[in-house]
């Protein structure tokens, strides 16, 4: 019998007997069930367990989620398990993480690369130093090899090409003035 688990960052299928499945819904019982219940993180969705069978879907359990939702005002950095500083400039230093793609205000080099924590500024190879500040712009797009890209950038130009992160594909795309981003030249 097959298990799928699936969350917002990982989906895994394992090959498990009925039995060994009932022993791990009975300790996620018991831990759902030794988690205190705080009605002020409670959550209205539900979590739902499937099991597959010969390729069929059956409901396994329903397990009412528990608030282990982080405030949207002040969120953890990934991997790090430290909160997210306001820069000097408040909020919009908040954009200048993840994946970007940087101009350099001095010689016009790029850089993208992906960046765990808030940056305040960006150095080339040349060692001129572009300071981040101000609302960064977005851009979206679709690679070719069908994954989907959303990055921060810098750049003010009507055209910019940005290199996919899993197979490296320059992909050009062009400012939306009407949608306020980047999008991807069909």
């Amino acid at each position: 019998m097959k298990l799928s688990l699936t969350s917002e960052l990982v989906s895994i299928q394992v090959e498990l007997s009925e039995s060994q499945i009932a022993d791990l819904m009975k300790a996620a019982m018991e831990m759902a069930a030794a988690e205190p219940a705080r009605n002020d993180e409670a959550c209205a969705e539900d979590i739902v367990i499937e099991g597959f069978c010969a390729g069929q879907k059956s409901v396994v359990q329903k397990v009412p989620r528990k608030g282990n939702r982080q405030q949207a005002s002040n969120p953890v950095v990934a991997g790090s398990g430290k909160k997210r500083q306001k820069g000097k400039q408040g909020n919009a230093a908040r954009d200048w993480f993840g994946f970007l793609h940087l101009v350099c205000g001095t010689c016009g080099e790029t850089k993208t690369f992906c960046a765990k924590d808030d940056m305040t500024y960006h150095r080339c190879a040349h060692g001129h130093r572009t300071e981040l500040t101000g609302r960064s712009r977005y851009a979206f797009f679709t690679c070719e090899c069908g994954r989907f890209w959303r990055y921060h950038t810098n750049a003010r130009s009507e055209i910019i090409t940005i290199p996919c992160a899993h197979c490296e594909t320059p992909n050009d795309l062009m400012w939306n003035g009407k949608t306020n981003r980047y999008e991807k030249i069909n």
